[in-house]
């Protein structure tokens, strides 16, 4: 199976069938927003992504600008991924590495593992936990890399 990754586009998000973890993930992120207005304000403010595999948007991933310098990493993925996972695992750890950025920085829930450990698989370092962090006021693990 070939992955290709190109620049993300506004309706990329539409056509993603999100997994069902990252569906509260965006919203939470970016509340309020219909999924166009939050794949264009992903795709128009930072660098950003798509993954497609046998004509099929797989993921969609990038950094959200904050400040000058500083993004917000993030990724959507679709259900049945499969083996195209580690393609998409290995082009964000590029991006993660060959970034324009000075900052990097990710949350993820405390108690999501696998999340917790895709994160540090493509280059964050979890330096601090936030208690009552968050629209469901839970605990995340703040990840950064800083270069």
């Amino acid at each position: 199976m070939t992955v290709d990754f190109r620049d993300m586009l506004a309706g990329d998000l539409v056509q993603l069938e999100l997994q069902s973890s990252q569906v509260h993930a965006l919203d939470a992120y970016l509340p309020g927003m219909s999924v166009m207005d939050k794949g264009r304000d992903l795709a128009e403010n930072g660098t950003a992504w798509t993954a497609i595999a046998d004509g099929r948007i797989i993921a969609c991933g990038g950094f959200r600008d904050i400040y000058a310098g500083q993004g917000l990493a993030w990724v959507a993925m679709a259900d049945g991924v499969g083996a195209a996972h580690l393609a998409v695992t290995r082009h964000a750890r590029r991006c993660v590495e060959s970034g324009t950025y000075h900052r990097i920085e990710a949350t993820v829930e405390a108690d999501n593992d696998r999340a917790i450990a895709w994160a540090t698989i493509i280059g964050l370092e979890p330096v601090h936990t936030l208690r009552k962090w968050g629209p469901n006021v839970g605990s995340y693990i703040l990840f950064e890399r800083v270069a």
